[in-house]
Order: structure tokens, then sequence, then C-alpha cells
């Protein structure tokens, strides 16, 4: 048995890993960026910068259409992101 405490699960839906190259849109700029997991509700990115990313961005992945997104979390190259569509 151990004391550590257990943490409500926080999520909404369930995250897949994933390893695809993706793109953030901000206006006229562009940030590189790869997807480390994905669920139907957001992604976590893997990037150089996060501090660079405005708190609202376009996401381009895959051949779909770049999907509006908002910061949740930022940590040292990374990215928490919820989908707003």
């Amino acid at each position: 048995m151990t004391d550590d405490p257990i943490l409500p699960e926080r999520r909404h839906s369930v995250r897949f890993r994933a390893a695809k190259p993706a793109t953030i849109i901000a206006g006229h700029d562009s940030v590189p960026c790869l997807m480390r997991d994905l669920s139907e509700g957001g992604a976590r990115l893997r990037l150089e910068d996060p501090g660079i990313v405005p708190e609202d961005f376009l996401l381009q992945f895959g051949h779909a259409e770049p999907r509006p997104c908002r910061i949740v979390w930022r940590a040292q190259h990374q990215l928490g992101i919820a989908f707003r569509d």
C-alpha cells in the first residue's frame, strides 16, 4: 500500500500517443512543433520555445484544416492545448 494521494483524472477524453509534425499559425507567423499526444479535446505539443506562442492560435497537422486552439499550460519545450472548435 502507498501513501501517495490519488489525483483525479481531469481529461474529458482519452489521449493517444503521437509523434506527428504540426505547425502553430499565429497571424503571419508559423512555428514548427511535434504533436506528442492527441485527444478529441486537445493535444500536447513539443517545441523549442513555447514562450513565443500566443494564448490563441491555429494548429495545422495532417491534411486537415487548421484548428483553433488555446493554451492550457506551458512547460519547458511543451504546451498543453485545448481545441476551441
